[in-house]
C-alpha cells in the first residue's frame, strides 16, 4: 500500500467519523429542520392553493399553518379515546398473546412427539 493511497484512507475514515459524529451531536437541530422541510413539502399545494384564490402569500402561509395545526389536533382529540383504551388493555393484550404463543409451542411440541413415535 502506497503512502499516498493510505493518507487517502485515512483521511476518508476521520471524514466519515466526523460526519458520523456531527450526525449525533447535530439531532436535536437536524431533526426538527427534517420535519420542516418535510412538513413544507407536504403543504406547498395548500399554499398553492390560497395564492390561487388571491390570497397574499404571508396569509397563505399562515392560513396553511393553521389548517395544519387544526387538522392535527382534530386527529389527536379523535383518536384519543382509541389510544387510551388500547393503552389500558395493553396488559391484557400483552397477556392473551403470550398465552397464544405458549399454545402454538405445546401444539407444535405435541406434533415432534408423535412425528417421532411415527
Amino acid at each position: 500500500m502506497t503512502e499516498a493511497l493510505r493518507t487517502q484512507w485515512q483521511l476518508t475514515v476521520l471524514a466519515l467519523l466526523a460526519l458520523l459524529a456531527a450526525m449525533y451531536f447535530g439531532a436535536g437541530l437536524i431533526a426538527p429542520l427534517t420535519l420542516a422541510f418535510v412538513g413544507s413539502i407536504i403543504l406547498a399545494p395548500v399554499s398553492a392553493m390560497w395564492r390561487k384564490i388571491g390570497v397574499p402569500i404571508t396569509g397563505a402561509s399562515m392560513l396553511t399553518l393553521a389548517a395544519a395545526v387544526v387538522g392535527l389536533m382534530a386527529l389527536a382529540f379523535a383518536l384519543e379515546p382509541a389510544v387510551t383504551r388500547i393503552y389500558e388493555e395493553g396488559p391484557a393484550i400483552r397477556r392473551g398473546v403470550r398465552d397464544l404463543m405458549w399454545s402454538v409451542r405445546d401444539l407444535t411440541q405435541g406434533l415432534d412427539e408423535v412425528s417421532q413415535q411415527v
